[in-house]
């Protein structure tokens, strides 16, 4: 089983092609299964998408050890 032993210190990321052809982006507590930050989009996804959601996530939670 992957899972770290005390919160905050990995996180995962995640796209999801979801049923409207959207895409949704979510950064998770390896943890505690926790999203820290979320978005949806139209767009394919990008590395760029993906590390303008972390930096929300790290706004609102500080850096993952």
């Amino acid at each position: 089983r992957f899972c770290r032993l005390h919160s905050n210190s990995l996180w995962q990321t995640d796209f999801k092609l979801l049923d409207n052809d959207d895409w949704i982006c979510s950064y998770l507590d390896d943890h505690s299964r926790f999203i820290t930050h979320s978005r949806e989009f139209s767009e394919n996804p990008t590395g760029e998408i993906a590390l303008e959601i972390f930096m929300k996530a790290v706004k609102k939670h500080g850096l993952p050890e």
